[in-house]
């Protein structure tokens, strides 16, 4: 497997993007594919008046013949302590 992401931040550090390819080369059982995540989030503190409170999407598509979904999308709330 290849995973690799890449990450922007807005300059104040409240909002992201974040672009996450996975390459799966399986020759045991012969299969091969690939899944791309986008994530989109923003931090939710000055709504909460709380700390660590962020919320984000991220869909996500599989590619090529032998992937396991053809896509999700993906809606999350995390708090980080």
């Amino acid at each position: 497997m290849i995973d690799l992401f890449f990450l922007m931040e807005s300059k104040d550090k409240q909002r992201w993007a974040l672009f996450d390819p996975q390459i799966v080369l399986d020759y045991e059982n012969e299969i091969e594919f690939m899944i791309i995540d986008i994530e989109a989030g923003t931090m939710i503190d000055k709504y909460l008046g709380t700390k660590g409170h962020s919320a984000y999407v991220r869909p996500s598509i599989g590619i090529g013949d032998d992937r396991p979904t053809d896509g999700s999308i993906e809606v999350g709330y995390k708090v980080i302590w």
